[in-house]
């Protein structure tokens, strides 16, 4: 479209004023200087569209940046339509800011984005005081290019929003908050980032140990439904357990094949799932939803890149925090539990002992042959009442036996918690180790549930024996105590062994009640437990924990309230060079005449001393100190002693102490020392017990055991 150029002129005069001949000539030759002047301007210019254009958008001037742009002459542009002879349009150019300024009657100034050319241009429209001949509105009309400008702001924008919501994370992390909360927190500021085409909706997992799932930590804007399906995560399954197993970004830009977790209702949308890591360890993965069609880019990548290594920063240090605290109770536990095994030890050996011997002095009584006439008659007057009462006394007295040795069973439980010395290792063949514990069990598990064995062969593991059965009596009794009586059809526990080439796995899963969410992070602390009063010591969990794991292993648990508790054991294989096993030669008891020795007994419990007379004073001359010192005094005097059986722990001189006394003085005797211990649980204790090389037993001790060490040693010593 075209104009008459000479209609399209500008003038300088109002419209209403007429002039003289003589003087019109003068007057154009003026306005064609103002023309030149004005044009001058708009050339000066530099980089950008220059234009002066009437209120109907034709161009009445336009700059040397605008003509050489286009290929035109500043008479070739000049008079035509604008939108068509700049963007080649037939209608105003959307978001023209002229017909505003116009109608308003001040300045207008718009950002642009030219879908063609794909840049950013600043658009202004500045009314002038200058008309057309035909009396239009002149306004002046620039366009200039701001895409580089932009992208510095918006660079420095969300530069200023990145560090910003990091530094809230930051201040948030400093807090001594529940790490939910902080996460929480940290997942609303990654949200709020406005230029990234999030949506205000995301979750973010941590890592469970021990099944190695994700775990729902914190969420914002999740309905129920989808908290109750993302609550669990495995690795590889879905977005989120994808780049939980690279540990690299997992990006969607809408929903595809990876989008495993799909519910009624559910809208299009796309995902970023950022892995968060510390030290090429998956902690978590940071689940945001964006827009449907978001495209992949690299810098939104670099900031949750960023935010997701904070979090690592935050998560390593409250699940340190929380080793610390756990390390710190256990610590306090294993003290407080040596000391009481110390306490009940000393009065349990002299207990067990009077009534083990008075058994078999019964055993004696009772099956003795009454062959005297004058014990006839005696036992005729009392008749066969005094023949049953002895019987009955032998039953109590088993009976209390029995109580006793129990009451030495829980207390070598309570050591696990302080022990020093290592039981010996050996090759165990964990199905026999089961098969025991479920012989032990089975009186709790057949009135509740099936047993199932599911029992693959497995190599063999190195471990104790002993301790093992122990563990597997825990599980196998807290599965039945976790199933109602009375419905054995319909409940189970079921027993599975299998084995890949690094580790042998045992499980016990049962079908009751399960273990409520809010008590699974507490379910290995000591004295924590989920049975009512009476029913539970909370012990007997975190002594499982602490075998499993003294033996280089892992023990796991998954459980569903109302559906069933799993507890998995991992356990590793070792090659055979690495198996030291301590066998013990079988010693056929001497046939010689034994040889009597001088025994020292020192010992601040004088039931102890009294229990070591008489095991040792039928066939040794014994002598006894019921302190150190008074230890020490007989020393100092008679050094003529073949064994010296002394307490490590006692008040003012302890056996310690006599040690380094002897150590210095009579070295040879300090050699002799055999320590007697019911659990070294002070430093100073365990850091002596593991440098010298002397005998040692527990207490409470085998009779038996303790006569053949002392046999051993005074023949030893009177061998020299």
């Amino acid at each position: 479209m075209t104009h008459d150029l000479e209609s399209n002129s500008i003038s300088t005069r109002n419209a209403s004023t007429s002039h003289g001949g003589a003087n019109l000539d003068r007057i154009e030759e003026l306005e064609a200087k103002t023309l030149a002047c004005i044009q001058g301007i708009l050339d000066a210019l530099p980089n950008q569209y220059a234009l002066l254009v009437d209120e109907d958008h034709h161009i009445v001037l336009a700059n040397k940046t605008t003509t050489d742009s286009h290929g035109v002459t500043r008479d070739e542009i000049c008079g035509r339509y604008c939108p068509e002879a700049i963007h080649g349009l037939d209608d105003p150019f959307p978001g023209c800011p002229l017909e505003e300024a116009v109608e308003k009657g001040r300045a207008v100034e718009r950002e642009l984005w030219d879908e063609d050319s794909g840049r950013w241009f600043r658009s202004a429209v500045y009314p002038t005081r200058f008309r057309t001949k035909g009396g239009r509105a002149v306004l002046l009309h620039t366009i200039f290019d701001i895409t580089e400008e932009k992208a510095a702001k918006d660079k420095l924008l969300r530069v200023s929003q990145t560090q910003s919501a990091l530094d809230e994370i930051l201040v948030a992390a400093l807090d001594p908050a529940p790490l939910d909360r902080i996460l929480q927190i940290a997942l609303v500021k990654i949200l709020s980032i406005p230029w990234i085409g999030l949506e205000a909706k995301g979750c973010i997992f941590l890592v469970d140990e021990i099944t190695n799932d994700l775990v729902m930590k914190a969420h914002h804007n999740f309905d129920a439904p989808i908290r109750k399906m993302c609550a669990r995560v495995p690795f590889g399954h879905c977005l989120c357990g994808r780049a939980a197993r690279s540990g690299r970004i997992e990006h969607a830009g809408n929903l595809d094949e990876r989008h495993e977790n799909e519910y009624e209702g559910i809208r299009p949308h796309g995902h970023y799932c950022v892995p968060i890591m510390h030290d090429g360890s998956v902690k978590g993965v940071i689940n945001l939803y964006v827009k449907a069609g978001h495209t992949r880019n690299e810098t939104e990548e670099r900031f949750l890149r960023a935010a997701a290594g904070v979090l690592a920063g935050v998560v390593e240090r409250e699940q340190l925090r929380a080793s610390i605290a756990q390390a710190d109770r256990m610590a306090s536990v294993g003290l407080l539990a040596a000391g009481v095994v110390h306490e009940i030890n000393n009065p349990l050996t002299y207990v067990l002992y009077n009534l083990e011997s008075l058994v078999e002095d019964l055993e004696q009584l009772v099956a003795r042959p009454n062959n005297n006439s004058e014990e006839k008659e005696v036992a005729k007057s009392l008749g066969q009442e005094l023949h049953i009462g002895l019987h009955d006394m032998l039953d109590r007295t088993r009976d209390a036996v029995g109580g006793a040795r129990r009451i030495r069973e829980i207390v070598k439980d309570l050591k696990t918690f302080s022990r020093v010395e290592k039981e010996a290792k050996t090759r165990v063949h964990l199905i026999q180790v089961i098969e025991a514990a479920i012989n032990m069990a089975y009186n709790e598990i057949k009135y509740r549930a099936r047993l199932v064995k599911d029992f693959r062969s497995i190599p063999p593991v190195v471990a104790s024996q002993g301790r093992l059965a122990q563990v597997f009596l825990n599980l196998l009794v807290n599965a039945a105590q976790a199933i109602e009586e009375g419905d054995v059809e319909h409940n189970e526990i079921r027993l599975r062994t299998w084995a890949d080439e690094n580790w042998v796995f045992a499980e016990v899963k049962d079908t009751g009640k399960g273990i409520l969410p809010e008590h699974m992070d507490r379910l290995f602390e000591p004295f924590f437990t989920t049975k009512d009063v009476g029913f539970g010591s909370g012990l007997g969990l975190s002594i499982c924990h602490k075998i499993i794991t003294d033996f280089g292993g892992k023990i796991e648990v998954r459980s569903q309230v109302g559906e069933g508790t799993c507890f998995l054991i991992r356990l590793p294989i070792k090659p055979l060079d690495e198996v030291h096993e301590e066998k013990e030669a079988e010693k056929k008891e001497p046939e010689s005449a034994v040889v009597r020795g001088r025994i020292l007994v020192i010992d601040d419990e004088p039931g102890i001393c009294r229990v070591i007379q008489r095991t040792l004073g039928r066939q040794h001359e014994v002598k006894v100190a019921n302190s150190g010192a008074e230890g020490k005094r007989i020393l100092e005097t008679d050094t003529t002693f073949d064994a010296i059986l002394c307490d490590l722990l006692m008040p003012n001189l302890s056996g310690m102490d006599l040690y380094e006394w002897l150590s210095s003085s009579y070295p040879e005797l300090s050699e002799k020392i055999v320590f007697m211990t019911g659990g070294a649980f002070t430093p100073r204790a365990r850091e002596f017990l593991a440098r010298i090389p002397n005998h040692r037993f527990e207490k409470p001790f085998d009779p038996k055991g303790l006569t053949a060490l002392i046999r051993d040693l005074v023949i030893a010593e009177r061998n020299r």
